[in-house]
């Protein structure tokens, strides 16, 4: 399997967070954002968002 650097920004308490509960739990902080990419790309879980009351985003 080809492997390529992947590189965003995020919110620091976010990933501070996520970064501590991988460590706790014993997963490499990548190996779990592969999964969660490739379950949402299998359509194994949909996205939903709420903006407000009147309008909500269903993402698959």
């Amino acid at each position: 399997m080809d492997r390529k650097p992947f590189t965003t920004t995020i919110d620091s308490e976010i990933q501070n967070q996520f970064k501590s509960k991988c460590a706790i739990n014993g997963i490499k902080m990548n190996d779990l954002l592969e999964t969660f990419m490739k379950m949402y790309v299998d359509d194994k879980f949909e996205l939903v968002l709420r903006l407000n009351e009147t309008k909500t985003i269903v993402g698959k």
